[in-house]
């Protein structure tokens, strides 16, 4: 939470044109340090909650849960303790296709003004525009309230059971390396976003202006990226469950 926290923080700074080690008061650097580290800590946890929102349809989703149990029982074969049942399921990005269009718009929007720096808000008000979209199409059929199909309910107690066995055992050690790194990458988004909207004036001083230009660019890409990995690192959690399940049940030394 810190590391996000910290770049909305340098952010927000940055916007009100405020420095980050003010010389009009006379405080020990340390303690004005200290200050910075707990306002990012909690910038960091709200951060999180509007990182959990936005990503909310790849927890545990059905169409994630049952892709990978299909691919696992294709690969396994012989497989013996996983769930007989097929379950159907729709392959499909978190955001949706024209999200990802637009932000290889603002790419290549980016680029080309790194040559000509005459229309200066355009990548801004671009970013802006896709971070909005993002934010509505994420937040969108969000409804606590509806109870998920028998179908959806029943694969998702299975993989819970298939979860926590392997946990018990020990054997999710990898699974939790990953899930931090989804983490990490899911909590970048919001911070690399509001630098794309933050204009060129407000960006520290570099020698050629077109630097910020080519900068915003591969912030783009980085952000098209993850958007693209997050999901695929989500199934890979739910791919080591299946298999830590399926082969712990087969070891005789294992509790059951």
């Amino acid at each position: 939470m810190i590391v996000p926290g910290f770049i909305i923080l340098l952010w927000g700074l940055s916007m009100c044109k405020l420095s980050w080690m003010p010389n009009t008061f006379e405080v020990d650097n340390s303690i004005i340090w200290a200050i910075w580290l707990i306002a990012a800590y909690l910038i960091g946890i709200i951060n999180h909650v509007l990182t959990s929102r936005i990503w909310n349809k790849t927890r545990n989703s059905h169409d994630f849960l049952a892709e990978t149990l299909q691919n696992t029982k294709k690969e396994i074969k012989d497989y013996k303790y996983l769930p007989q049942k097929e379950y159907s399921y729709t392959k499909q990005l978190h955001v949706t296709i024209p999200c990802i269009y637009l932000l290889a718009a603002i790419v290549v929007a980016c680029f080309l003004q790194a040559s000509s720096i005459k229309y200066i808000y355009i990548p801004e008000l671009l970013s802006l525009a896709a971070f909005s979209f993002l934010l509505y199409f994420s937040f969108k059929g969000i409804d606590p309230s509806v109870a998920p199909s028998k179908e959806n309910h029943e694969i998702l107690n299975r993989y819970y059971e298939a979860y926590y066995y392997a946990s018990k055992n020990g054997y999710n050690n990898d699974v939790s390396i990953i899930e931090g790194q989804v983490a990490f990458m899911q909590s970048m988004i919001i911070p690399i976003s509001l630098f794309l909207i933050l204009p060129k004036s407000l960006y520290p001083y570099m020698p050629y202006p077109e630097f910020i230009c080519i900068l915003k660019g591969l912030l783009l890409l980085l952000c098209i990226v993850l958007i693209l990995v997050i999901p695929n690192r989500v199934k890979k959690i739910h791919y080591l469950i299946w298999c830590n399940f399926e082969y712990l049940k087969r070891l005789p030394d294992v509790a059951p």
